[in-house]
């Protein structure tokens, strides 16, 4: 990777982690991204590239209502919900990845963490792509870190 400060990064290769500045950035109608090495299918195949998956954001309402029974303990206070029930999903080896969304500042774009890949239901298959993954919010678990 060539060295230099990448325009659309806060730094030389990390996406901005600051609060400041997007206070009033709401969750609805973001374009949300993450990559993973995790499984491309329920079959578990894998990819020898870098997969990225654009999810919508699911108000937490919603994530709940949808969600089995068994996986609703999962989504807590902490979580965000993002994502398809059509086959695009996070996978097995996707965790711990980024949810990223960009803000347009000026002729910049910045890349802003605001989850880590978490928790998705299983199911019979190697991969459920039929749910909605959840991610941990990365303003939640940096609070965490400060205090402890």
């Amino acid at each position: 990777m060539p060295s230099g400060r990448w325009p659309h990064f806060c730094g030389d290769s990390l996406p901005c982690s600051g609060f400041d500045d997007i206070a009033d950035v709401r969750w609805e109608g973001l374009g949300l991204s993450v990559a993973g090495w995790g499984l491309i299918d329920e079959d578990g195949h894998r990819s020898p590239e870098l997969q990225v998956a654009y999810l919508p954001y699911v108000e937490i309402d919603q994530c709940i209502s949808d969600a089995s029974l068994d996986f609703r303990a999962y989504i807590t206070s902490d979580k965000i919900c993002a994502g398809y029930t059509n086959g695009t999903a996070l996978c097995k080896g996707d965790s711990g990845g980024g949810l990223v969304f960009v803000k347009e500042e000026g002729q910049l774009q910045r890349h802003y963490l605001r989850g880590i890949s978490s928790t998705a239901p299983n199911n019979n298959k190697l991969c459920n792509t039929h749910a909605i993954p959840t991610f941990t919010t990365y303003w939640r678990m940096s609070v965490s870190l400060k205090i402890n």
